[in-house]
């Protein structure tokens, strides 16, 4: 892991970017939201910038190719409209938790993953 993750030039460090590169830069702001906290719909919009309708679209895409995943709170009326996001995927979730906070370490060499810490 610690090669392939945390090693610039490893098979899995640049991966998502690649992946989310071909996409419009909203889809990789609001996973970086949703990783960095933030799983309201307004939540998510104010952190990148986006209108609720143009985030709640980007995430509706999101969903529906498996990236992305809303819980309704225990507590909620069963149509309640509330969700809170998460990202569904292991590796996006993973990458976006890990690898992109310490990618400007990783860059200058330094970039060891957290359980060597």
């Amino acid at each position: 892991m610690e090669r392939e993750f945390f090693t610039k030039g490893g098979f899995l460090y640049e991966e998502a970017q690649f992946l989310l590169r071909q996409e419009p830069r909203n889809y990789f702001l609001i996973l970086r939201a949703i990783a960095d906290g933030r799983r309201k719909l307004g939540e998510i919009a104010n952190e990148t910038g986006l209108d609720k309708a143009a985030a709640s679209r980007y995430l509706h895409t999101l969903e529906l190719l498996g990236l992305v995943g809303h819980e309704i709170p225990v507590l909620e009326p069963p149509k309640a409209r509330r969700r809170l996001y998460h990202i569904s995927d292991n590796y996006l979730a993973f990458w976006f938790g890990y690898v992109q906070p310490r990618r400007a370490l990783v860059e200058q060499g330094m970039g060891a993953p957290p359980w060597r810490r």
